[in-house]
């Protein structure tokens, strides 16, 4: 994340007289300011602050996106635990990834870009109550053509990444923290206040990584 800051630059001048433009590091010129008539003028130095805080802010911003069968798909490299993740796209999307409707292998190539061998989150996972996977976005689930599915229990959930030219499923505790991928239904919204957060009850211990990863 590249951050650009305003530096003020002050006159200053030379023992002959002469002007040289100097610039001073932000944490120096922060007190300064221009007096004006009625009131103070906060100094260039201080907009380079807010500038600042304001690219700060940007950090959740996705890095790669694509769009998918009227779905936004965005991947968000800040590393979360699934709740977490799941919590934030909801509110800032719709939902962490449901890839029940792209379910042949064309359609999971459109993907292949927002994958790497860095696992990331969608939003599968061992339902507790069902006995079985579910997708948070309350989509039935059914076994995917595109990809082998690894060993899910109790407090799994599901990643995407790719070791080939096409996406694989992974199985890892939920409490890890990961890259996620969400995506956004213009149909649908936002979530965050229409759905609750799915409980994933007990988790295996924090690390642990479940699951033979698929051969191809």
């Amino acid at each position: 994340m590249q951050i650009q800051l305003v530096w003020e630059k002050r006159k200053t001048r030379r023992a002959e007289g002469e002007e040289q433009e100097a610039s001073e590091e932000c944490p120096r010129c922060l007190p300064t300011a221009v007096m004006l008539i009625g009131g103070l003028l906060p100094t260039l130095c201080t907009v380079g602050l807010l500038q600042l805080l304001s690219a700060a802010g940007s950090i959740f911003d996705s890095a790669r996106q694509l769009m998918s069968n009227g779905k936004n798909f965005s991947r968000v490299e800040v590393e979360l635990s699934w709740s977490e993740a799941l919590q934030h796209c909801r509110l800032h999307h719709t939902d962490l990834a449901d890839l029940q409707s792209m379910n042949s292998v064309s359609s999971m190539r459109t993907l292949y870009s927002l994958t790497s061998s860095t696992e990331a989150w969608i939003g599968l996972f061992f339902n507790t109550r069902l006995r079985g996977l579910s997708w948070s976005s309350g989509s039935t689930f059914t076994a995917p053509v595109w990809s082998s599915l690894p060993v899910f229990q109790e407090g799994v959930c599901a990643t995407l990444y790719s070791i080939s030219i096409f996406p694989s499923l992974g199985a890892s505790s939920c409490t890890e923290r990961k890259p996620f991928i969400c995506y956004y239904d213009p149909a649908v919204g936002h979530r965050i206040f229409t759905e609750p957060a799915p409980s994933l009850t007990t988790s295996p211990k924090p690390g642990a990584h479940l699951g033979a990863l698929p051969s191809f």
